[in-house]
């Protein structure tokens, strides 16, 4: 857009595995499964002012495992600042203008809400069982700055996981 101030961007992908069949309890081959996942993303960032830029990501993804489908949005949150101005300390400067800092969250808000009830029907059994997966909450910050007239990056970055230790 405009003097490069935003950004727009879809996006898709499908993942799936192929000659996926039940295997009964003595080892005899079944019915074929399907196996496969769609997502979908919008995403738009702009930037506010020279210092500070934001984003957003809107993701839809469709899980089918043995022709059960379970169906999530979320979303994804991103900021980018960066310091226009060297800093003083007296007549000290600290070079606070090659300093950049990021941060992200993802999976905001998603989770799979699978039922198994129509898949156990279709094979005799009376009903099935239903439960929310909760995707895990990542989060991640990073600052950089650059060295030696801008020919050496030095960069460090972390990353936070529900489901793991930082």
């Amino acid at each position: 857009f405009g003097k490069e101030d935003a950004a727009m961007s879809l996006g898709w992908i499908y993942a799936g595995v192929a000659d996926l069949y039940e295997v009964s309890e003595d080892g005899r081959q079944g019915a074929a499964l399907s196996n496969y996942t769609n997502a979908a993303t919008f995403t738009f960032a702009r930037r506010f002012t020279p210092a500070l830029s934001l984003g957003v990501t809107l993701r839809y993804i469709q899980q089918n495992i043995a022709n059960i489908n379970a169906y999530t949005v979320g979303f994804d949150f991103g900021a980018h600042v960066r310091f226009v101005r060297d800093w003083y300390i007296g007549k000290a400067r600290i070079p606070m203008s090659k300093v950049r800092l990021g941060a992200t969250l993802h999976r905001v808000g998603q989770k799979y809400p699978w039922t198994t009830t129509k898949y156990w029907v279709g094979q005799g059994q009376s009903s099935g069982s239903s439960a929310n997966e909760k995707f895990p909450l990542i989060g991640r910050a990073g600052i950089t700055t650059a060295w030696f007239g801008d020919r050496a990056l030095i960069s460090f970055d972390g990353e936070f996981n529900q489901k793991q230790s930082t």
